[in-house]
């Protein structure tokens, strides 16, 4: 994410040869957050968005339904809105027109940031050009907060884009059922898919979050779990 560069050259980050990647201690908490549950957000996003037929849809704000052109609809609640200008404004926040009801689940990622410390996610409207794919990134956490349910970006015509928590897909995930070719494949599409993530922090999560023990050498990133063959990562590859 933003600032990963600096940290690398800066505080020592860099010098992992010898060590695993530390987290330093002006690394936001909310992005290690994001990069601990990636693997799971990744692998629940893609199961929901694969299973959809259709891609056209109406996302009606009254009552919180999304419709497909084939006819599938879901209930959802609204988590918050990501403006062109890069502010973001979490529901709860909005003092319009939206229904109580349908910000519930945003009040309940409000109470988790309350909880531990975390002013993304307690703070109403936020600046949030320093993050790359930053409604993506708020509303990723906030599908950690409700545990199985995933989100879905809804795109306006004026360029505001509606994040909504999918509650009526329920997609529980235990990365630690992998197998190791799934696993592999499944990293390897999680970085495609976030490249604003901290690369080798992320790797070690997602390693760990799938039942490998990790241990970090000067050239490479090595996962072992029972009798599976190693999983091996060039650390050039993170450079």
């Amino acid at each position: 994410m933003a600032g990963v560069a600096a940290r690398r050259a800066g505080d020592g980050y860099a010098d992992a040869t010898r060590h695993p990647p530390r987290e330093t201690d002006d690394m936001l908490a909310i992005e290690r957050l994001f990069c601990e549950e990636l693997l799971r957000i990744h692998r629940r996003q893609a199961r929901f968005l694969g299973g959809l037929r259709a891609t056209a849809y109406t996302f009606h704000k009254e009552t919180g339904v999304l419709a497909f052109s084939d006819g599938t609809t879901f209930e959802t609640q609204i988590l918050g809105l990501e403006t062109p200008a890069k502010q973001w404004m979490w529901a709860w926040a909005d003092t319009g027109e939206l229904d109580s009801c349908l910000t519930t689940g945003a009040r309940r990622v409000k109470a988790f940031g309350e909880a531990r410390g975390l002013a993304k996610l307690t703070t109403g409207t936020l600046a949030v050009d320093h993050l790359r794919c930053a409604g993506h990134t708020l509303a990723a956490i906030a599908s950690v907060v409700h545990e199985a349910h995933p989100y879905f970006r809804c795109q306006h015509p004026d360029g505001v884009a509606l994040f909504v928590l999918v509650t009526s897909a329920t997609l529980k995930d235990d990365a630690r059922g992998l197998d190791r070719n799934t696993a592999r494949q499944a990293i390897s599409d999680m970085f495609a898919a976030y490249a604003q993530a901290d690369d080798l922090l992320t790797l070690r999560a997602a390693m760990e979050a799938a039942g490998f023990a990790v241990e970090f050498t000067e050239t490479e990133v090595i996962g072992r779990r029972g009798d599976d063959a190693p999983m091996v990562f060039q650390r050039a590859w993170f450079d």
